[in-house]
């Protein structure tokens, strides 16, 4: 048995581990992730094999090659785009890359850091009409903007990495629409783009 979602989110994909499936293959008989074993690793027999992190106590689900997963993966990738690219495309455009909501809160803390600037300013006028010492409520303030300007830069770090994924996401959807074909071999940047997690019974289930 074998099910893939497509994203609901977008999702960095920081990897302890040089494989695009870390995290992402999933055990449909206990729900927890496959793990990255090497095998043979000082003889001419040395690869990489995967099965699920609670194989060694109770659960059987077997053995995966890394060419096994990624031949899984190509045929739920296939599923995903098939019939149509371009739907496939305007789904994660409405989900995956959608900055929207980012956006809004963009604006909110333009406008917030635009109120404080303001406020500092006003401070800063009281301080040399008047005389009157206004250091504390001036830290405060200021330390405030800040934190709201790092959190301002975070946010539109986001929406530009976002608005880069979907151009690359975009670009490998135009590509399949052009040649209307199904993908021959696996890709791991499609795969990256398009399914965040793929659940895998036993071998003798599929």
């Amino acid at each position: 048995m074998v099910q893939s979602e497509m994203k609901s989110r977008h999702r960095k994909h920081g990897r302890k581990d040089d494989s695009v499936f870390n995290g992402k293959i999933i055990c449909a008989k206990c729900g927890r992730a496959f793990s990255r074993y090497l095998w043979h690793s000082t003889d001419k027999y040395r690869k990489y094999v995967w099965h699920c992190s609670e194989s060694h106590t109770k659960c059987k689900s077997g053995n995966f090659s890394e060419d096994e997963l990624k031949e899984i993966a190509k045929d739920e990738i296939n599923k995903i785009l098939e019939p149509d690219y371009k739907k496939a495309m305007m789904i994660l455009d409405e989900s995956v890359f959608s900055t929207k909501p980012l956006e809004s809160k963009r604006d909110r803390f333009q406008r917030d850091i635009s109120l404080l600037a303001d406020k500092l300013s006003d401070i800063i006028k009281k301080n040399a009409s008047t005389g009157e010492r206004l250091e504390t409520e001036y830290n405060e303030l200021a330390s405030k903007y800040r934190r709201m300007e790092e959190e301002l830069n975070e946010v539109c770090d986001k929406i530009e990495s976002l608005k880069a994924s979907k151009v690359r996401a975009e670009n490998f959807v135009n590509e399949l629409e052009r040649i209307k074909q199904p993908l021959t071999e696996f890709d791991d940047e499609v795969f990256c783009h398009l399914v965040d997690r793929i659940e895998i019974g036993g071998k003798g289930d599929m």
